[in-house]
């Protein structure tokens, strides 16, 4: 009977894991090009701190935050293309605020005619930035 039981329990648990396993991700719906080293922002150490920050910040009022990320600049990019969690728009009056020790740099996004944002570094300095992208509040 226990061998039954045993055989039951694995049946039913052989679909739950495979449509686990194909399931989509944050990591599978979010990309970029040139690939970045990236880490989700709320899993980052640091990430208190900065929305404590972003609380002062008044320039994001009347928006919200899609998406948060902490990005390594490895060296100075001139495009990056990044394919967020949805597609945008113009009417999402996107806009990126890149935030390290010291600052918080909000800067302007072109949008593809596909939903991706296209974003210039090439005068960043090199190191660790959050990058939060923002879009109009419904």
């Amino acid at each position: 009977m226990k061998r039954f039981i045993t055989i039951l329990c694995v049946l039913v648990l052989i679909p739950l894991y495979c449509f686990a396993a194909s399931s989509p991700t944050l990591h599978k719906t979010v990309s970029m090009k040139p690939k970045l080293t990236y880490f989700f922002a709320d899993k980052t150490v640091g990430w208190t701190d900065v929305l404590q920050r972003l609380e002062e910040y008044r320039e994001t009022d009347g928006y919200i935050m899609l998406d948060a990320f902490s990005v390594f600049l490895d060296k100075k990019y001139k495009k990056v293309t990044w394919s967020l969690s949805i597609p945008l728009t113009e009417r999402d009056a996107p806009f990126v605020l890149l935030i390290d020790d010291e600052n918080i740099i909000k800067r302007e996004v072109k949008v593809t005619d596909n939903g991706k944002l296209i974003i210039d570094f090439s005068d960043l300095s090199l190191g660790f930035y959050y990058i939060c992208f923002y879009i109009k509040g419904a």
